[in-house]
Parts: C-alpha cells; sequence; structure tokens
C-alpha cells in the first residue's frame, strides 16, 4: 500500500486487496475466483485450438454477463450491493445491465 496526496493505493498483489472487512468476509469468494481463472484461461484456448474461433472481446463480454447475473442472483437483485462486490459504480452496473438485455428478478431475502 501507498500514500499519495490523502488517498491511499493498494498495491496489484493480490494478498493486499483484503483491507476492509466487507473485503475480508467476502474473501474466500475471491480465493475461490483465483481458482478458477486459469479454468478460464484454458477454455478459450480450447475453444479456439478446436477451430471454434471466438474473439476475445465476444468472450469476455459472454463471461462479464454470467459473473453479473450471478452476482445479482446472490443479491436477490439488489444492484446497490452488487455493484459493491463488483467493484464498480451503480450507474456502471446499469449501463451493463442495459448492454446484455439482464433482466432482473428482485427476490425477498
Amino acid at each position: 500500500m501507498r500514500r499519495l496526496g490523502n488517498k491511499t493505493f493498494i498495491e496489484k498483489d493480490r494478498s493486499s486487496i483484503f483491507e476492509n472487512p466487507f473485503q475480508r468476509k467476502y474473501k474466500f469468494l475471491f480465493q475461490r475466483l483465483e481458482k478458477e481463472e486459469e479454468k478460464v484461461i484454458k477454455t478459450y484456448i480450447e475453444i479456439n485450438i478446436n477451430g471454434e474461433f471466438m474473439p476475445l472481446k465476444q468472450f469476455i463480454n459472454n463471461f462479464e454477463k454470467k459473473i453479473i447475473i450471478q452476482i445479482l442472483e446472490l443479491v436477490h437483485g439488489n444492484q446497490k450491493l452488487a455493484s459493491r462486490l463488483l467493484r464498480i459504480k451503480p450507474t456502471t452496473l446499469n449501463q451493463k445491465i442495459k448492454r446484455y438485455k439482464i433482466k432482473i428478478v428482485k427476490t425477498s431475502i
């Protein structure tokens, strides 16, 4: 972590991303995602090696859409909480929901 003026920046080291209680609470999810990263990379490579070429941008967009859908299901459609988990602004999440034509189903907890 380093300071620049009155702001604190977290280094790219993955071990230092758990700086507040919210992040520590979901640490197990982040660790699980790290393990799944390699599977995703291998899947993309296999798709292209097997002759079913998929542009990287399309693959990333499909993957992003699936992540957003699963996070929204996890938080029962609460977009504010979903944006916190995704570490993006609520307006950005809303734009992505519209772009990917994701239907929100709000359920009670």
